[in-house]
C-alpha cells in the first residue's frame, strides 16, 4: 500500500510539473498585448528564412479566451459569457535581420501588433453584443470570430501596400496616428 500511494504521487508530481512548464513555455514563446509593453528585437526570436521576403516579421494572432470551451451535441457553447480574445505576438516565429538600433523597422513592427489588438477589440465588441443577446451558439461566435480576422489579415497588406513594409515613414507615422486612434476609440473593449 505504502508503495503504491508513493507511486501514485510521483505520478501525480511529474503530471504537475508538466503542466506547469508547458505554461511557462507559453508565457516565455509569447507576448500579450498591452498598451504599456512595446516590442523589441530581442523579442524577435525566430529564425530567419533566407527565402523570405523582408527584413523582419511579426507573427500575430488574435486567441480566443478561454482556449478550451465546451460545446454540445446542439452547438451551444457551455460558459459562453467568459468567452474573450487576445492579440498575442510568438517570438519563435517572429524573426529580424536589423541591427539592434534600427527604430524605424522596429516601429513598423509594433504597429502590426498594434493592428492585431485593434481587431481584437472589434471581436471583443461583437462577442459582447451576442453575449448580450445571450447568444451561445458556437457557430455564431465562429463566424464573428472568422469575419473579423479576415479583415485584420486584409488591413496588415494594406498597411504594408501604403506603408512600402514600413520604407513610406510618413505614410508609416500615418498609419500609427491612425490605428492609436482606432484602439482609443474602442477602450471600452481592452
Amino acid at each position: 500500500m505504502r508503495y503504491y500511494c508513493s507511486i501514485v504521487f510521483l505520478v501525480l508530481l511529474h503530471v504537475s510539473t508538466f503542466a506547469q512548464e508547458q505554461a511557462v513555455k507559453k508565457v516565455d514563446t509569447t507576448i500579450s498585448w498591452k498598451p504599456t509593453i512595446k516590442l523589441n528585437w530581442s523579442d524577435f526570436q525566430g529564425k530567419v528564412n533566407p527565402n523570405t521576403f523582408g527584413k523582419a516579421k511579426t507573427s500575430y494572432k488574435i486567441e480566443i479566451i478561454p482556449e478550451n470551451v465546451k460545446v454540445d451535441g446542439k452547438d451551444r457553447i457551455h460558459g459562453y459569457k467568459s468567452l474573450t480574445t487576445e492579440a498575442r505576438f510568438y517570438k519563435r516565429q517572429s524573426w529580424t535581420t536589423i541591427s539592434a538600433n534600427d527604430t524605424i523597422v522596429l516601429s513598423h513592427e509594433r504597429l502590426h501588433f498594434d493592428i492585431a489588438e485593434l481587431f481584437a477589440r472589434k471581436i471583443r465588441k461583437e462577442f459582447i453584443k451576442l453575449q448580450n443577446n445571450k447568444e451561445a451558439r458556437f457557430s455564431a461566435y465562429s463566424q464573428a470570430y472568422s469575419l473579423f480576422w479576415k479583415a485584420c489579415r486584409q488591413y496588415q497588406k494594406q498597411f504594408d501596400l501604403e506603408t512600402n513594409h514600413g520604407r513610406e515613414l510618413d505614410l508609416n507615422i500615418a498609419w500609427s496616428h491612425k490605428v492609436k486612434l482606432a484602439i482609443e476609440s474602442l477602450s471600452e473593449y481592452k
